[in-house]
This record gives C-alpha cells, sequence and structure tokens, in this order.
C-alpha cells in the first residue's frame, strides 16, 4: 500500500498541477486519499463540481465517491496492480478535463 501510495499521490499531486485552478487540495495516506475542488473566480469551495466529476467517472467505469461537500474521495483496492492504478488516474484525469467543460 506504501509504494502503490506513492504512485497515486504522484499522479493526483500532478493532476492537482495542472488543474491547479480549480483543486485546492489532494489529501490522504497510503491508498486512500481525496480531492478537494474551489471555485476558480471566488477560491471558495465549490460541492456542484465534484458531482458533475463524479457522474463522469461513473459513466466511463470509474467509481469515485462524492462526500456531499466540495470533495471526492478515491480509495482503490489493495490488490489492485499498478497499470489498472495508472489507468484510472487517467481517467480520472480526462474526467475533471471534461467536467471543466461543461
Amino acid at each position: 500500500a506504501a509504494r502503490k501510495g506513492k504512485i497515486l499521490f504522484t499522479v493526483l499531486n500532478s493532476i492537482k498541477t495542472k488543474y491547479e485552478k480549480n483543486i485546492s487540495y489532494t489529501l490522504g495516506n497510503g491508498l486512500i486519499s481525496a480531492m478537494l475542488f474551489k471555485n476558480p473566480e471566488t477560491g471558495k469551495p465549490d460541492s456542484l463540481f465534484p458531482s458533475k466529476l463524479t457522474e463522469l467517472c461513473m459513466q466511463k467505469g470509474l467509481l469515485v465517491a462524492h462526500t456531499g461537500r466540495e470533495s471526492i474521495k478515491i480509495a482503490p483496492p489493495l490488490t489492485i496492480n499498478d497499470e489498472a492504478l495508472l489507468e484510472g488516474l487517467d481517467v480520472l484525469d480526462e474526467a475533471i478535463g471534461e467536467a471543466l467543460l461543461l
């Protein structure tokens, strides 16, 4: 979990950098993580964007949990292989880009 967690957070932090106007934080430990979103115009928490993102991820076959606030939770199984982990993160990155266009 520690090794895979490093992969997870390396990619999540690169996604955060890519969408820094919309993502406030990436948090977590091991294979449990969260992304917190903000409104790019006001800088305040954005609870609508994670709803759009969660729906898009589900349509693409990736399950993330919207907490009902400004965050999503990401918790792949401990047995996930590196290739599947990276594929899921690619789907998340793609879904964020698409959700920003909605």
